[in-house]
C-alpha cells in the first residue's frame, strides 16, 4: 500500500512539474514565416456562400468635398465553373460638392449575373442636384426604370471570352500562391509580445520575388526598374505591424506609411488597420496629403461572409432592356420631342 501511495504521489509530482514548465518560445521569423506560407496557400476556397459589405467615407479636396455610405449584400455559386452566378444587392447614399455644384444621391440596385443574362432591378434612385437639368434626367429615367427587372443579353462570344480570362486568371492565381510561398520579403523588426510583429520588407527578397513574377507573368522587368523599387524602399518612412494567431491565421494588421515627393516636397501620410477572422473583417483607411492642393480621404469597412447554400435564379417577370427606348423616354421627361436627347452635352460637366 505504501509502495502504491509513493508512486502515486511521483506521478503526481511529475505531471505537476510538467505543467509549470514554461512552453518553448518560438522564434518570432519562423512565425512570420508560417504565417507568409497560410497566406499564400490560400485560394479561392469558398464555391458558394453570402455575405455583407459595409462602409462609409469621407472625402475633401480644396474646397471640394463629399461623403458616401454603402451597405453591398451579396451571394455567389461557383459550384459550376461553367456557370457561375451572382447576386449583389447595393445601397448608396452620397453627397457633396464640386466645383461648385452641390447635391446628393440616394440609389438601390439589385442585380443578378447569370450565364446568359444579367439582370437589374433599380429600387431607388433619388437624385437632388443644383444642375436641374440632372434632376430631371434622374427624375425620368427612375421612373421608366423603376420597380421593374429588365434583362441585358450576355453574348456568345463575351461569354467565351469572359471563361478564358477566367480560367487564365485562375491558373496564373494558383502559379503565383505557389511563387509566393518561396518568397516571403518580410522580417521580424522587433518582436512586441502577445504575439504581435513589427515587421519590414527585405528589399533584396523582394526584387527576386518581382524577378521570378516577371518571369511568370511575362512581364520585363529592368535593373532600373528594380534599383527604382529599392530607392523608394529605402526612403520610405513606414511602420507594419501584425499580430499572427497560434494556428498562424494573420488576425490584425497596422500601418503608417509616409511618403514625400522629392521635386515639390508634397507630403502623403497612409494610415490603415485591420482585424481579420474566417467569416469577418474590419478596418479603417485615410490618406492625407499635404502640399500645394491638400486633401485627404477616409473610410472605414465591415465585410462578414458564410459559407452556406444559395440559390441564385432569373427572375420570371424581366424583359429585356432597349437603350433606345430609355433615350427617347429621357428626352420627353427633360420637355423635348420623343427621340430626342437635348441638353445631353450639358449633362457631362463635372459634378453633381
Amino acid at each position: 500500500m505504501k509502495k502504491s501511495l509513493s508512486i502515486l504521489f511521483v506521478g503526481l509530482l511529475t505531471v505537476s512539474l510538467t505543467a509549470c514548465e514554461k512552453p518553448v518560445q518560438e522564434d518570432a521569423q519562423t512565425v512570420i514565416d508560417n504565417a507568409w506560407q497560410k497566406l499564400a496557400s490560400k485560394n479561392a476556397e469558398y464555391t458558394m456562400g453570402s455575405g455583407s459589405l459595409e462602409g462609409s467615407g469621407q472625402v475633401q479636396f480644396g474646397e471640394n468635398q463629399g461623403s458616401v455610405e454603402a451597405d453591398v449584400d451579396f451571394a455567389f455559386d461557383s459550384s459550376d465553373e461553367e456557370s457561375p452566378k451572382l447576386q449583389l444587392d447595393l445601397e448608396l447614399e452620397a453627397d457633396g460638392s464640386f466645383e461648385g455644384q452641390q447635391g446628393s444621391a440616394n440609389i438601390s440596385l439589385e442585380m443578378k449575373s447569370l450565364e446568359e443574362k444579367t439582370y437589374f432591378f433599380l429600387k431607388t434612385l433619388g437624385i437632388d442636384s443644383s444642375n436641374q437639368q440632372i434632376n430631371g434626367l434622374a427624375n425620368a429615367v427612375g421612373v421608366f426604370l423603376s420597380n421593374k427587372w429588365y434583362s441585358v443579353p450576355n453574348s456568345a462570344n463575351q461569354l467565351q471570352n469572359n471563361q478564358q480570362l477566367l480560367d487564365a486568371e485562375t491558373l496564373m492565381s494558383k502559379r503565383i500562391a505557389e511563387l509566393s510561398k518561396e518568397y516571403n520579403f518580410f522580417e521580424v523588426k522587433e518582436d512586441l509580445g502577445n504575439r504581435k510583429y513589427e515587421v519590414m520588407i527585405n528589399p533584396e527578397k523582394l526584387q527576386n520575388y518581382l524577378v521570378e513574377l516577371s518571369k511568370l507573368t511575362g512581364e520585363d522587368i529592368s535593373q532600373a526598374d528594380l534599383a527604382e523599387v529599392e530607392q523608394f524602399l529605402n526612403d520610405l518612412d513606414y511602420t507594419l505591424q501584425v499580430k499572427i494567431s497560434n494556428d498562424y491565421d494573420l488576425e490584425w494588421v497596422k500601418g503608417e506609411m509616409n511618403i514625400v515627393n522629392p521635386e515639390n516636397s508634397d507630403e502623403v501620410i497612409v494610415e490603415f488597420e485591420g482585424n481579420l477572422s474566417d467569416d469577418k473583417t474590419d478596418g479603417k483607411f485615410s490618406l492625407q496629403l499635404n502640399g500645394a492642393t491638400p486633401g485627404s480621404v477616409s473610410f472605414d469597412f465591415t465585410a462578414e461572409h458564410d459559407e452556406e447554400s444559395v440559390t441564385i435564379e432569373a427572375p420570371a417577370d424581366a424583359q429585356e432592356f432597349d437603350p433606345n427606348t430609355l433615350f427617347e423616354f429621357g428626352g420627353a421627361g427633360l420637355g423635348a420631342p420623343a427621340g430626342t436627347t437635348p441638353g445631353l452635352e450639358g449633362l457631362i460637366t463635372p459634378g453633381l
